[in-house]
């Protein structure tokens, strides 16, 4: 089954992996806060309940993305405007948050780490277009999907870790224009849950 898959497979599958994973998120941008408010080591427990969670979410989209995009079709453009709207609501957070203080609402544990990703849209449809489109067309079973999750998984705490030292190596950049700052995390999120439901509400739509 594996034999089937090529460069022309692999190409297309690193840049869906690496574009989706680097570019701002609900992951990075709130590890960037999280570095930027306690330094990257305080971040590390963060930064670990999104690996777990991630690995869990990834484990769950492999074993259910067919139930979903087959048996369920309906599904797929509901947990969308949910998630994105989550994603509108961390936003306006980090608006309305004094980026230059610690006084922070949200709360940066291993347990909020974990927590975010069951409600991260784009994490949950990542999974679900990646095992149905990429992985399981040309490879299946239990070893593959385990491998395969924890790959994507340290993949996701290495952009973190990228995103999270960022803000603690540039606080006092970050300390000196507080303001400029908030509105951009907050804008690269609006952006990203924009992003994802602008289509599917211009679907719902004309359908």
């Amino acid at each position: 089954m594996g034999m089937e898959f090529g460069l022309f497979n692999l190409i297309p599958t690193l840049t869906f992996v690496f574009v989706t994973t680097f570019t701002p998120g609900p992951n990075n941008t709130m590890s960037l806060i999280s570095g930027k408010n306690n330094g990257y080591k305080k971040s590390i427990k963060f930064m670990l309940g999104i690996f777990s969670g991630f690995f869990i979410l990834m484990i769950l989209c492999g074993l259910f993305n067919r139930i979903l995009f087959t048996v369920f079709p309906f599904i797929k453009p509901y947990i969308s405007i949910a998630g994105s709207l989550y994603m509108l609501y961390l936003a306006i957070i980090i608006l309305k948050s004094d980026f230059g203080s610690k006084s922070y609402s949200i709360v940066f544990s291993y347990k909020k780490g974990l927590l975010l990703q069951f409600m991260n849209v784009k994490v949950i449809m990542y999974g679900l277009v990646l095992y149905g489109t990429f992985i399981f067309p040309y490879f299946d079973g239990i070893l593959v999907l385990i491998f395969s999750a924890f790959l994507l998984a340290l993949t996701s705490f290495t952009s973190i870790s990228l995103w999270s030292f960022s803000g603690s190596r540039f606080s006092s950049i970050i300390n000196r224009y507080p303001r400029f700052f908030s509105i951009l995390t907050a804008g690269l999120m609006a952006f990203s849950s924009i992003s994802i439901l602008y289509p599917v509400i211009v679907k719902l739509i004309s359908s």
